[in-house]
C-alpha cells in the first residue's frame, strides 16, 4: 500500500489548530473550579442561611458554630480556596498544551511555567522618569513607583 501524501497546512489552520488544542485541555480546569467554587457557597449561603455579607471565615471565627456545623464550614472554606485557585491555573494550562501541541511533550513544562510567570508577574517593566525600569505590580493595575 502506498503511503497517504500529507497535505500541506496553512499558518492560520496550524495556528488554530494549536490554540483549540489549549482551549480543549482548559476547559475541564474551568469546570471543576467552578463547580468545587460554586458547591463551597452551597453550605453557608444556602445551607446555613448566612447573609451574603458575612464570609466563609468571618462566620467560622465569630464562635457560633460548633461540631459538625464548623466542621462544614472548614470544608466550604477548604472548597472555596481550592475551587478559585484553580482559575488561576487555566492560564498557566492553556498555555502549556499550547506549547505541547506545538513542540512536543518537552514543551509542555516550558509553556505551563511561561503562562504561570505571564499570569502572575513578579516584576514588570514600566517608563520611570524617562527611563524603562522594574516596577513591582499592584492588585489595583497601577504600578507601584518609588
Amino acid at each position: 500500500m502506498l503511503k497517504e501524501e500529507e497535505k500541506e497546512v496553512s499558518g492560520f489552520h496550524a495556528f488554530y489548530k494549536h490554540i483549540m488544542t489549549g482551549i480543549s485541555y482548559m476547559i475541564p480546569i474551568l469546570i471543576m473550579g467552578g463547580l468545587i467554587g460554586a458547591f463551597s457557597q452551597v453550605i453557608p449561603y444556602v445551607i446555613y442561611r448566612l447573609d451574603p455579607s458575612v464570609s466563609i471565615l468571618a462566620a467560622i471565627q465569630s464562635g457560633n458554630f460548633i461540631g459538625f456545623d464548623l466542621t462544614l464550614l472548614k470544608l466550604a472554606s477548604l472548597m472555596e480556596s481550592f475551587g478559585f485557585t484553580l482559575f488561576g491555573f487555566a492560564i498557566p494550562m492553556f498555555a502549556a498544551f499550547v506549547a505541547n501541541s506545538i513542540g512536543g511533550k518537552t514543551a509542555l513544562a516550558a509553556g505551563f511555567i511561561g503562562g504561570y510567570v505571564a499570569n502572575k508577574p513578579i516584576q514588570i517593566i514600566s517608563l520611570v522618569d524617562g527611563a524603562y525600569d522594574k516596577v513591582t505590580p499592584v492588585p489595583s493595575g497601577i504600578p507601584f513607583e518609588r
